[in-house]
Order: C-alpha cells, then sequence, then structure tokens
C-alpha cells in the first residue's frame, strides 16, 4: 500500500488503497503510525506530498497548466495563485464548496482512454503545456516551453498535438516563438521582448574561444543574461570578463543583464540594444559565429 502510495505522489484516494478487505488493516496502521494523512473525505496523503497533488486528490482530478509543470522539472516565470487541474467534461463531482473552488482553475476536455500521467495525478509535460499556451499570457507560457523544449522534455510538434484544431490564432504564434536555446527565464524574456521590438535575435551562437552566447541581436550585439548563479565563484568572473574581451576585439558589443534587470523590465534590454546600434560606427569587421 505504502508503494502505492509512492507511485502515486504521495497522495490516493479511498479506493485507489483499499482494494479488497485485507487492505483495511494496513491503512488503519499507517494512519496510527503518522506515516499517512486523512486530507479530506476518502483522500489519504503521505505528510511529504506536494500541495497540488495534495487539492487534486481532494478534487479525483490530475494537477495540469502551469501548476503541472515545475512537478516535472520545468520552468515557469510565475508560481500560480491557484492550482490547475484537470478534469473530464462528464466528471460528475461539480458540487464542491466555494472555499475549496477558490483554490484551484478547473480545465475541462475529453481525453482519450490511457492519456499518459507522472506520479499518477500529473498531466504530461506535452498535454500541460499545450494547456498554458489557451490558458496563461503569451510569455509564462514561452518560459515554460523553451524550457521543456531545452531539456529535451518536449517538442513543438508534440505540443501542437494537443491542441485543439480551432485554437486562436495568438496560441499558434505563442507555439512558434518557442526556441531550446532558451534555457532560463530571462533569456526568454528578452528574446521575447527583442523579437517583439523588430530585432533579428539567435540564441546559444557559438564563437571561437569564448563558447555559446545567450542572445546575438542583429549579429552586432550579445546578450548575456546573467541569473542568480551569476558571480557565484571567481572562476566563473574572471571567465566572463575573458568572453567579453575576445567579443569585444571581435567587433561585437556585450551587454549584460540581471536577472532583477530582465523580470521587472524586460524593456531595458531592447533600449540598451538601440543604443548600442546606434553609437557603432559603420562598416566595422564583425567576428561571425561559428554555429
Amino acid at each position: 500500500m505504502y508503494r502505492r502510495l509512492l507511485s502515486a505522489g504521495g497522495t490516493a484516494r479511498y479506493g485507489e488503497l483499499v482494494r479488497t478487505g485485507a487492505d483495511q488493516a494496513p491503512l488503519k496502521n499507517l494512519l496510527a503510525e503518522g506515516m499517512l494523512v486523512r486530507a479530506g473525505f476518502g483522500v489519504y496523503v503521505l505528510p511529504t506530498a506536494h500541495p497540488d497533488l495534495i487539492v487534486a486528490a481532494r478534487f479525483d482530478a490530475h494537477v495540469d497548466c502551469v501548476s503541472a509543470l515545475p512537478l516535472q522539472d520545468v520552468a515557469t516565470l510565475h508560481r500560480p495563485a491557484v492550482t490547475h487541474l484537470h478534469l473530464p467534461r462528464d466528471h460528475g463531482g461539480n458540487r464542491w464548496p466555494a472555499r475549496e473552488l477558490r483554490r484551484v482553475r478547473l480545465h475541462r476536455s475529453d481525453d482519450e482512454p490511457g492519456f499518459a500521467l507522472v506520479d499518477g495525478r500529473v498531466r504530461s509535460v506535452e498535454r500541460a503545456l499545450a494547456r498554458a499556451l489557451t490558458c496563461v499570457p503569451r510569455d509564462e507560457a514561452v518560459v515554460a516551453l523553451d524550457s521543456a523544449l531545452w531539456k529535451g522534455f518536449a517538442t513543438v510538434e508534440g505540443v501542437s498535438r494537443h491542441l485543439p484544431r480551432n485554437a486562436p490564432a495568438r496560441v499558434w504564434s505563442a507555439l512558434a516563438l518557442a526556441d531550446p536555446g532558451g534555457k532560463s527565464v530571462i533569456e526568454t524574456l528578452a528574446r521575447l521582448a527583442l523579437v517583439d521590438a523588430g530585432f533579428t535575435v539567435r540564441t546559444q551562437a557559438r564563437f571561437e574561444d569564448v563558447g555559446d552566447v545567450d542572445l546575438l541581436v542583429e549579429g552586432l550585439v550579445v546578450v548575456e543574461c546573467d541569473g542568480y548563479e551569476y558571480h557565484k565563484d571567481r572562476v566563473t568572473f574572471r571567465n566572463d570578463r575573458r568572453r567579453d574581451r575576445i567579443l569585444h576585439a571581435g567587433g561585437l558589443v556585450v551587454l549584460r543583464f540581471t536577472y532583477e534587470d530582465i523580470v521587472d523590465d524586460p524593456t531595458c534590454v531592447v533600449r540598451a540594444v538601440r543604443a548600442a546600434l546606434a553609437t557603432r560606427p559603420p562598416g566595422f569587421r564583425v567576428v561571425q559565429p561559428i554555429r
């Protein structure tokens, strides 16, 4: 029984645990020993269970959309204020107390039998991404898409298979903006701001003796997005300065931005790039990326 709970992400309903009369005694023992907690009528959870999984068990639903993605190591821009859940259209339980409904956002759809779940109550990455594209603002959806693509958890084609054929044009436009080179939240936000401003942007362009740079704008400006781990040690600090010197010697402008810079105002990158391009002397030779 304990193993069944673990495989279900630490949450289960009574009918999932007690399959025969012989299961009743182990259930009572686990409760008495504090290894299991009753989290609602007919809902049992391990003390370490994730709160969103507990909510899903209470609703007899599956964690979906931007709530499902962090559970599968996909980066999201914000932690949602409520738990996003998926229910079949014909789910009979629709009379939950108002206090419970305030904690969730319910998504209903028809799924083919046997669709893949993770930990029993979590929608797969590609299904959750498809839901996010129709549910949250564009930048939030693309941040998650880039993260999943970078980590190899999804493909654009795989996500598109789970979108309704009549999805709005904005959904398909957001999907088209996904880039597998966007390895962090701030890189994606900076890239989207630059693309919206009309710039041509390459992710992870590689230069000789430098390696990959975060963003290359118009083939002239390198944008480096320094996250929380930046300057963690002196070796990294010195290496970044060496890289910058090589790029400068090759005729490129290097601009660095912190996590707070970009999250607070992504358009600060646009303004800095415009200023850098405006002050460049005409005809200056620029080193080209090797990839």
